[in-house]
């Protein structure tokens, strides 16, 4: 039974690879490029729509050796944005993420880059080579399936009341992000 497990989660990694690479040569076609059907790509990632409901809470270890939660920043509008180094989109949006950060820290918002499946090494040094400054690190397994991911990059919007106000699936260019962040600080 534990092979039927292995195998099971093997074909379930290989299935979310591959569409992580579907996204990566879509988002390539975003900057004006134009499909062979003559379609045109205006983003590549997408406002989810979602009901307004509680920010599932989690604890961050930071690759700084810090730890914060969640809910130590009720009052403040949180991104958190899913991660991982290995994810060619994630790699795109990181500079993206960098400027929000940059742009709205002294509004009242905090950025929180959740790395998942990824080896440690391996997302210090993205961190690093993207020059991040905001909080990073790892959380429980759990917390994934919390917010419902479907795949990375993804972003979640958290306003001052806790609640998720919005979801984005894809990587960010910067009028998307500063797009969520307003919504997040208009939120009421």
């Amino acid at each position: 039974m534990n092979a039927a497990r292995w195998l099971v989660a093997g074909i379930l990694a290989g299935v979310l690879v591959l569409l992580i690479l579907f996204g990566y040569g879509l988002a390539k076609q975003r900057e004006g490029d134009t499909l062979e059907q003559g379609a045109r790509i205006v983003s590549v990632g997408g406002d989810v729509p979602i009901e307004p409901h509680p920010a599932p809470d989690f604890t961050l270890k930071g690759f700084d050796g810090k730890q914060v939660k969640l809910s130590d920043y009720k009052g403040k509008v949180v991104i958190v944005n899913f991660w991982a180094s290995w994810c060619p989109p994630c790699a795109e949006e990181a500079p993206t993420l960098e400027s929000g950060w940059q742009k709205f820290k002294n509004e009242g918002v905090v950025f929180l880059g959740v790395n998942l499946w990824d080896d440690p090494q391996n997302a210090e040094q993205f961190i690093e080579d993207n020059d991040l400054t905001y909080i990073n690190g790892t959380t429980k397994t759990g917390t994934a399936t919390e917010y419902g991911l479907t795949g990375i990059p993804e972003t979640y919007v958290i306003d001052k009341n806790g609640q998720v106000i919005r979801r984005w699936r894809g990587p960010l260019i910067d009028h998307e992000l500063a797009n969520l962040v307003e919504a997040g600080l208009s939120s009421k």
